[in-house]
């Protein structure tokens, strides 16, 4: 019996709005893409609701991009 695989689908980066960068800077949590693999059912998240950042630092619970159950690579 093997398992199914993970179903995902690009979403927005919240932390850089989809440009790619931040700040002048590649964005750190899309790197650069604008945009980030989220495995569904995408959430948002419930620390910073979405937004990517808390006050002016990146959301340590997104890691930045907004979105819950972010897939790496």
């Amino acid at each position: 019996m093997s398992a199914s695989p993970t179903n995902s689908a690009p979403e927005i980066c919240a932390f850089c709005k989809g440009r790619g960068e931040s700040d002048g800077r590649r964005c750190p949590a899309c790197g650069g893409k604008g945009e980030v693999m989220v495995a569904f059912p995408a959430k948002r998240c419930a620390l910073c609701n979405g937004a990517g950042r808390l006050c002016i630092r990146g959301c340590p619970a997104c890691n930045g991009t907004g979105w819950m159950r972010v897939l790496k690579g």
